[in-house]
């Protein structure tokens, strides 16, 4: 380069400007011409010629070319000369030729552009330095041209050893990074083909590198050169801009994809590489509708690709691509199904998806795109089944499911994609475990689903997916911590939760799944703080919450998914308007829950979890009806539950579970049925629930929680007038419940209560005996209630009401047996009172019923002197125990019972031969009780007597006093 240079320098100076001039095209052979004959290698050779007819012809030349730019002589006539003149000494010298023809390739060379052509007239004319940039350009260009062009040839060689890699990638056989290293040396090679771009965007997608996918997503879709490719590239940067939380541009993107496959498709219908195309692009929309939860919008797309897809597998049955296409549309179709409640079409179609990959899957075990595929078609059946009830079934899929993830993220734990499937599967199983009751393994499962999470944000902070896993097993976290009793724990996980559901509705507020996790927990956190009696935060919590479920409703009237967890929500905000005095927004809440679930269950009637829901909250409107005070509509109510618990019975015969719920359901029913006295319904409902309750005791002898249950039903049934169940088998019940382990405070309790029960019983039963002149039956009956108060006291010897009864029970003892005239049991009997009742005051001196109840004792003893004709005695014990009254009397001159006490003790003393006390001072106490508004009833009749005793002694007569 520098040799020509030097000769165009010389050729200018010696030439002088060119014959091209400056205006027009450049006459290339012209310049070409002047430039050889003005070379330094021409004048060299004259020199060395010196020969004077060259000399000669040299100097007319150059005159002749000064009457071209003068305009005197033509062009064509001075090329000539030149080229003459070089060729003639050329053929004189060979040397000369030589470098000459060296030089000729050269400049022909320079003219072979327009610019070069340019830059050569520029040196024929004189202008060397305009000239030289010219050419120095131009070099440059040339110089980069062929170095793209060797740049675009080595790309060749690298993009199939990337190519290569990715599919042994795909395999699961090389890692991720040194794939992507390879393709990144390919573009910055040959930035300019689309497909490698796009292959890049995939990869980066994977491994956590979203801004640097989305960067080479824009760039395939930039430089993809036809309608076809540029559909393709569309189609793959939708997975990318939907993992950034873009869904609106993802949809844009997919769009886009189906508009010019669907133009494409009307050129050639037949194409069956467009079919195909169309049909994925079609898939890959719906998904993104089903997101947005635009659900009758996603159904119509999956069902118009499964379509598209279906000819095609027909024409290629053994075609992989074409099956996993058609596996997901019945999939995304199946979604839609479940959520608008049609489980049997969901379930149909699952099914079917999961045959048709786990086939493929069996024929490719190493391609991981297709095992993944499996995992996903798993779990959408299990997904169904749970929601059909069949948890053992759906169990076995959601642990399939997190095998095969486990299994293919071990292969390459580059690719962040498999981690969060991973992630997804434990959070997908860990609901399951903890809907089965199995809260350890359910935490262990939420608590990796987490810790992936976690990882796999803060490795790419930009994908709102992996945002959305970690706070999703949060949220299962803080139910999980509810049921274990950890509050703490599951306030944190719950906060944490909103949190992240917060950032990832604000980076994609038109995802439907980010707004229903926030929803639902804000719901829980309503929970929560109604928990700790924060009713307002927690209404402002639930209110939010249900907002939410109502757009989602509203904006999808066929989700019957979205329908449910408004009836949900609005049952959670009854609870905490119902603590916050808010009887009346309670009930209102509660019975728009009941007309959601009752219109869900009428749609599906054969739907176990909606008949199960439809009880439970028929029962909180029983609850909400009777806080209001309303028998008659609770009644309507109990009658609605005992009808849906029949029902759900026969719908699952063979669950424990529903068997169980029914049986509480028919007590619900009961209980209704006893507010209304309608104790014939009541006695079947409770009848029908123990007989459930003891078949599932037998099925499961140690079960010590239906052994538990078997003493409540028995104990509600024997509550009931003329029941058959008798209170003594409800206390044998608990007795034998006891004798498996400690009862609970509630449990001794309810067996406290049955005693109770039972003893009042055999105290009216005496009672009636009596009556008929059946003394014998009558002890007989009130030895036995003695027998149950001894239990009772001796169980709980704290328990002073307990105490007090049995020393009551000994005293009406003491009398049935003086007035059958076996005097000496009487006073065995009013002995055992006495020290019952002086041990109780003792323990508890500061308690007036325990000393009221020594008073008690003392009167049963009163009654044994009187029968032994012992007066003296008679008398001191009665004035003991009227001492005990007087003493509480004055220290609470309030205490209504301790004046009537009086009273009552005073008439006593006054029957008594040879006491101090005469009715006078039994008229002056009652006339008290009067004045203080104490008197009425018996009390009253008993005064009467009293005044008119007083009167006789008073020498005046006075009649007898009415029975």
């Amino acid at each position: 380069m520098r040799a020509l240079i030097l000769m165009l320098v010389a050729a200018a100076i010696v030439a002088g400007p060119g014959s091209a001039g400056a205006q027009g095209a450049v006459d290339t052979k012209a310049e070409i011409a002047a430039a050889l004959f003005a070379a330094s290698a021409t004048q060299a050779a004259v020199e060395k010629a010196e020969d004077a007819k060259i000399t000669a012809q040299q100097g007319q030349i150059v005159a002749l070319a000064a009457k071209v730019r003068a305009g005197q002589a033509k062009q064509a006539e001075l090329t000539q000369a030149q080229q003459g003149f070089v060729a003639e000494l050329a053929a004189k010298d060979r040397a000369y030729s030589a470098v000459i023809e060296s030089f000729r390739g050269a400049v022909t060379h320079i003219t072979a552009t327009p610019e070069g052509a340019a830059a050569l007239a520029k040196y024929n004319s004189g202008d060397e330095a305009g000239a030289i940039a010219i050419l120095d350009q131009l070099n440059d260009a040339r110089d980069a041209a062929l170095q793209k062009a060797t740049d675009i040839q080595k790309a060749v060689g690298r993009r199939d050893e990337a190519q290569l890699a990715a599919n042994s990638q795909a395999h699961g056989k090389v890692p991720l990074a040194p794939v992507i290293a390879l393709f990144e040396k390919v573009v910055a090679l040959d930035p300019g083909v689309w497909s490698d771009w796009a292959q890049l965007a995939e990869l980066y997608r994977i491994s956590g590198r979203l801004v640097d996918a989305r960067t080479a997503a824009d760039r395939a879709v930039a430089t993809a050169p036809t309608d076809f490719e540029r559909n393709v590239a569309l189609a793959d940067a939708s997975n990318v801009y939907i993992d950034q939380g873009d869904l609106a541009g993802g949809r844009k993107a997919l769009e886009q994809a189906r508009d010019i496959a669907t133009r494409l498709m009307a050129d050639s219908p037949s194409d069956s590489n467009l079919q195909r195309t169309l049909a994925a692009d079609l898939r890959q929309l719906g998904d993104v509708l089903y997101l947005q939860h635009d659900l009758a919008a996603a159904h119509q797309t999956y069902i118009d690709s499964f379509n598209v897809i279906s000819k095609r597998i027909d024409a290629e049955p053994n075609n992989g691509d074409l099956v996993l296409i058609g596996a997901a549309d019945l999939a995304g179709a199946a979604l839609v199904q479940r959520d608008v409640g049609d489980l049997a079409k969901a379930r149909a179609n699952d099914e079917e998806a999961t045959g048709f990959v786990r086939r493929l899957a069996a024929t490719l075990p190493d391609n991981t795109t297709v095992q993944s595929d499996l995992a996903v078609s798993l779990e959408g059946l299990a997904t169904v089944l749970r929601a059909q009830n069949d948890l053992a079934g759906a169990r076995a899929d959601f642990t399939e499911e997190l095998a095969i993830d486990r299994k293919i993220a071990v292969l390459d734990t580059g690719d962040l994609s498999h981690q969060f499937a991973i992630a997804h599967a434990l959070a997908q199983l860990g609901e399951l475990l903890f809907q089965q009751g199995d809260l350890t393994n359910a935490r262990a499962s939420d608590a990796e689903a987490l810790q992936i999470g976690r990882r796999l944000t803060t490795a790419d902070p930009t994908n709102v997916k992996y945002q959305h896993a970690a706070a999703s097993a949060l949220s299962e976290l803080g139910f999980i911590a509810i049921r274990q009793g950890d509050v703490v724990a599951a306030n944190q996980d719950d906060a944490d939760a909103i949190t992240a559901d917060r950032a990832a509705v604000a980076s994609d507020p038109t995802n439907g799944e980010f707004q229903a996790q926030l929803a639902s927990d804000l719901r829980l956190s309503g929970a929560l703080l109604a928990d700790r009696g924060q009713y307002a935060d927690a209404l402002n919590a639930e209110k939010e919450a249900l907002a939410i479920f109502r757009r989602r409703a509203d904006t999808s009237p066929l989700d019957k998914n979205a329908q449910h967890e408004v009836a949900q929500t609005l049952e959670l905000e009854a609870s905490s308007r119902f603590n916050s005095g808010d009887m009346r927004g309670a009930k209102s809440d509660v019975e728009d829950a009941v007309g959601i679930v009752r219109a869900l269950t009428a749609a599906d009637p054969s739907n176990v979890p909606l008949a199960r829901e439809l009880t439970q909250t028929l029962g909180t409107d029983l609850m909400a009806q009777e806080n209001l005070g309303d028998v008659d509509g609770g009644a309507k109510v109990g009658q609605e539950i005992a009808t849906s618990a029949q029902r759900l019975a026969t719908l699952d015969p063979n669950s424990n579970e529903v068997e169980s719920e029914v049986s509480q359901d028919l007590v619900l029913a009961g209980t209704a049925a006893v507010a209304q006295k309608d104790y014939t319904t009541a006695e079947d409902d409770f009848s029908k629930a123990l007989a459930i309750v003891r078949k599932l005791a037998a099925a499961n002898p140690a079960n010590a929680e239906l052994q538990r249950q078997i003493a409540m039903e028995m104990g509600r049934a024997a509550a009931l007038p003329n029941s058959p169940v008798r209170w003594s088998d409800v206390v044998s019940q608990w007795q034998a419940v006891s004798q498996r382990g400690p009862l609970s405070s509630a449990d001794q309790a309810s067996l406290a209560q049955a005693q109770q029960s039972l003893a009042s019983a055999l105290e009216s039963t005496a009672a009636s005996m009596m009556a008929g002149k059946d003394p014998k039956g009558a002890f007989a009956a009130e030895e036995e209630a003695i027998a149950t108060r001894r239990a009772m006291a001796a169980e709980a010897p704290s328990n002073v009401p307990f105490q007090q009864q049995l020393v009551v029970d000994l005293k009406d003892v003491t009398l049935m047996l003086i007035q059958s005239g076996d005097n000496a049991s009487a006073a065995k009997a009013a002995d055992e009172a006495l020290g019952d009742a002086q041990q109780l005051a003792g323990a508890h001196p500061a308690d007036t019923p325990a000393q009221y109840t020594l008073g008690e004792a003392l009167t049963a003893e009163s009654w044994v002197s009187v029968a032994k004709k012992d007066y003296p005695t008679a008398v001191a014990r009665l004035q003991d125990g009227l001492a005990i009254l007087h003493k509480h009397a004055a220290a609470d001159p309030t205490d209504a019972s301790a004046q009537i006490g009086i009273a009552l003790q005073l008439e006593r003393l006054a029957a008594v031969p040879g006491s101090n006390v005469g009715w006078s001072d039994v008229a002056a106490q009652w006339r008290t009780v009067r004045a203080r508004g104490l008197l009425s009833g018996n009390l009253a009749v008993r005064a009467a007597y009293a005044e008119r005793q007083a009167a006789t002694e008073a020498g005046q007569a006075a009649a007898p006093p009415k029975p």
